[in-house]
């Protein structure tokens, strides 16, 4: 819920999001619990006013018509993907609007755009307590992006073989999230290589940790009289033969990797100024609010 006496802020960090997102460039926006927390109207006047290409398969109007666009279909290396965005509820704010049963919506347009598309990826804004049915519920889907968890995803978490892999980059924008999709056979399963590569960067630094007691001995003869770090020798072989077989018979690959936006991501100067006057203009709009309300408090005493 917004606060009244910081409406005006608000609306003014909502529209700044969105000049963001444009200047940045986006294919599919699916629509939030939060994102209507301002009102529909002004919602829909963000979304025009910049062009942004808001989608959710199942929020409605009173006469159950999508008052989205309910997917978009891009093109990226001769793939056609199809993006459906689906959300578990809406906001006492968004009034005149209602959200359809996600999971029956989601499982109609993933039917109807599987003869259209080469992949399908959902976008779900959801409560945590749901997040483990979704590649049940959504078996046909290859990708599936979350959104309302704080939680994140890592390239080392496992994923179900053959999909749908599920993420979530937590929030805040502090993380980005890449799906790298290499097809060579349309015909074959698509592997997800993520974990295995993690694992055998993670067995080639603890070998050379262990390696640096003597560079010029093998691992096996360095530790010849400690049984238990053969045993954890032993452990990192298997996992790292694991992990090679898996990347040599892998033909069509997904690898997902997480970038922290941090100091050693440059800002965008225009983006960086902008947000910074936007701080500052948010705190002279609420600490005026705030003395109106109190006015307005101390005249009806």
């Amino acid at each position: 819920m917004i606060r009244s006496n910081k409406l005006k802020s608000n609306r003014l960090k909502a529209e700044t999001l969105a000049q963001g997102y444009e200047r940045v460039g986006c294919d599919a926006l699916n629509v939030g619990v939060h994102d209507l927390a301002l009102g529909f109207t002004f919602m829909d006047s963000l979304a025009k006013k910049f062009s942004l290409p808001f989608i959710s398969a199942n929020i409605v109007d009173e006469n159950n018509k999508p008052v989205f666009e309910t997917y978009k279909i891009i093109n990226r290396g001769g793939l056609n993907i199809g993006i459906i965005g689906l959300t578990d509820k809406i906001p006492a704010a968004a009034a005149g609007l209602k959200a359809k049963d996600y999971i029956k919506t989601g499982k109609q347009l993933i039917s109807q755009l599987q003869p259209e598309v080469d992949v399908i990826v959902l976008l779900i804004n959801g409560n945590r307590k749901d997040y483990d049915q979704w590649k049940k519920e959504f078996p046909e889907a290859d990708y599936i992006f979350t959104s309302g968890y704080t939680g994140r995803t890592y390239p080392s978490s496992p994923q179900t073989e053959g999909g749908p892999y599920l993420y979530s980059v937590g929030v805040q924008g502090k993380w980005v999230a890449e799906v790298e999709l290499t097809m060579v056979n349309m015909d074959s399963p698509v592997m997800d290589i993520s974990q295995s590569k993690e694992t055998l960067k993670t067995v080639e630094k603890r070998f050379e940790s262990l390696q640096k007691r003597n560079p010029d001995m093998k691992l096996e003869d360095i530790y010849a009289d400690n049984p238990n770090v053969l045993k954890i020798i032993s452990k990192y072989h298997v996992q790292e033969t694991k992990a090679k077989l898996v990347l040599d018979e892998a033909i069509n690959t997904s690898e997902y990797k997480l970038t922290a936006l941090d100091k050693k991501i440059s800002d965008d100067d225009y983006l960086f100024e902008l947000v910074a006057d936007v701080l500052k203009e948010t705190k002279k709009l609420d600490k005026s609010d705030v003395k109106r309300s109190v006015i307005r408090k101390a005249s009806r005493k």
